[in-house]
């Protein structure tokens, strides 16, 4: 079953606060739709939202490594709006 999910990125360094690498972040974990309008504008420095469409029927990820400058961050993926 795919289905639209936000996805909250907390503690996301500011090096990945690029709309073009929250787009490669959209679609590692599924098809990436668009990162939300209060990311864009930096409304909340804390956390970065962004939209894909999902197979929820697959076991969700818990993260997801991104490497920066030889250096690997694991980043915690936190979902919203996943129908049950």
């Amino acid at each position: 079953m795919v289905a639209l999910v936000c996805v909250i990125l907390f503690r996301l360094p500011v090096d990945f606060w690029d709309l073009e690498i929250l787009e490669g972040i959209g679609k590692s974990i599924g098809s990436f739709v668009k990162v939300a309008n209060s990311t864009r504008r930096g409304r909340y420095t804390y956390y970065a939202q962004i939209c894909v469409y999902m197979n929820i029927a697959e076991p969700l990820l818990e993260f997801i490594e991104l490497e920066y400058q030889d250096e690997v961050w694991k980043q915690t993926l936190d979902y919203e709006h996943i129908p049950f």
